[in-house]
């Protein structure tokens, strides 16, 4: 489960142009399904404060242990990713 953290942050961070912006690009295409949407609900709780499930996961697959600064980055990607799928 830690690898699939990280490799959620991982797109974010390396996908199209190297911001969040082409991956929103893409989810908008799938935005409308109820699967879409119950899995934003399902990330979002995941990734509500650095120290949730999500960002502790990849950062731990990342780094092999808590690591303050891998687990902010994990949710300020997350978070960024987000707050553009719900504009």
């Amino acid at each position: 489960m830690s690898k699939d953290a990280y490799d959620l942050v991982y797109v974010l961070r390396n996908y199209g142009d190297g911001t969040t912006v082409a991956v929103a690009r893409r989810f908008g295409t799938i935005a409308a399904a109820d699967e879409a949407q119950e899995a934003l609900v399902i990330l979002a709780e995941d990734v509500a404060s650095p120290d949730h499930v999500g960002p502790m996961r990849a950062a731990e697959f990342l780094t092999g242990r808590h690591d303050v600064a891998a687990q902010a980055d994990a949710y300020g990607y997350t978070q960024e990713f987000l707050a553009r799928v719900r504009r």
